[in-house]
């Protein structure tokens, strides 16, 4: 079975780039208005999981000043990126974090897909969050009952050339709820409408990029021949969690 892996040479997330710091994605904005409409404010604490070089915890910065932030990241050159930004970001799998803290907001940008089996990121991340605290992340979930997974050689660079790896994981949004349900009071999925993203000559060609169809609706896709529009998970833990049942 083939891996997640970050390949930093030809990964976005191996320099600062103020383009980028400066121009939030889309994803980073959808998740910010949706832990506003849930009373975000003031000195609360945001664990941003799978932080990368911390570009969205700059975002965060910018819009809760009064927060208190951290990171947790697999790859330690992109946590050596964001300690560069006087964020407090660790080297850390989400499935076995060394954490005993728990945060008003968890929030999981980029990386719900590169698991197979939801439930080894959804649980830890639920977990994570004081009771009735949220965990917002984005990911591909089918409305359909269809479950999938990719595993992809991209071949168009000579990092990539070879190495077979995991991600672009699509999971229903039925199979989401039932590993939640017992964890959760709420569990809500919001499409995330996005702008246009330009189709690079110079990329990997698994990178994303944007057409419109017959309406005019944007829809993302890559080199992999898939649709890859995302959605917004947003759950609320429960102040106590559901026994389980035998």
């Amino acid at each position: 079975m083939s891996s997640y892996l970050t390949l930093p040479a030809i990964s976005p997330y191996s320099k600062l780039d103020p383009r980028r710091l400066d121009n939030p994605k889309e994803t980073f904005k959808h998740a910010v208005a949706a832990m506003r409409e849930r009373g975000a404010t003031g000195h609360i604490s945001i664990a941003d999981i799978g932080c990368a070089n911390g570009e969205f915890l700059y975002y965060l910065r910018s819009v809760f000043p009064e927060a208190s932030l951290c990171g947790f990241d697999s790859e330690p050159q992109f946590i050596a990126l964001a300690q560069s930004l006087g964020f407090n970001a660790k080297v850390g799998d989400l499935r076995k974090l060394d954490c005993a803290e728990q945060f008003d907001f968890v929030l999981c940008m980029g990386t719900l897909p590169i698991f197979q089996n939801p439930a080894d990121a959804l649980l830890p991340l639920i977990r994570l969050c004081k009771p009735s605290g949220y965990l917002i992340g984005d990911g591909l979930f089918n409305r359909h009952e269809c479950e999938v997974r990719v595993e992809f050689c991209d071949n168009s660079t000579a990092t990539g050339r070879g190495k077979w790896r995991a991600d672009f994981n699509q999971h229903s949004r039925s199979l989401v709820r039932s590993v939640l349900q017992n964890e959760c009071s709420s569990i809500d999925f919001e499409d995330i409408e996005m702008v246009d993203i330009p189709k690079r000559a110079d990329a990997p060609h698994s990178h994303n990029w944007t057409f419109k169809d017959e309406t005019g609706r944007r829809h993302i896709t890559s080199g992999l021949n898939l649709l890859l529009d995302g959605t917004l998970l947003v759950a609320r833990r429960r102040v106590t969690p559901l026994a389980l049942s035998l």
